[in-house]
């Protein structure tokens, strides 16, 4: 886990949109999406619910 990924992570829980939190940070989407998937492969967790309401935090994350 990395410090740039957990920022990442505050700023798609901010926007609660992924397109939105990669401009924020000045990063493609697909570069954005690749380190979410890191960082929830390094937790060994889903973070962020994806598809029509990407970005809505997990609630009751799973592994």
């Amino acid at each position: 886990m990395e410090l740039y990924q957990l920022q990442s992570f505050v700023v798609i829980a901010q926007t609660q949109n992924l397109t939105r939190a990669a401009k924020t940070l000045n990063l493609s989407q697909s570069a954005l999406s690749s380190q979410l998937k890191a960082l929830e492969e390094d937790l060994d967790m889903v973070l962020f619910k994806r598809g029509a309401r990407a970005g809505a935090i997990v609630t009751s994350p799973s592994r």
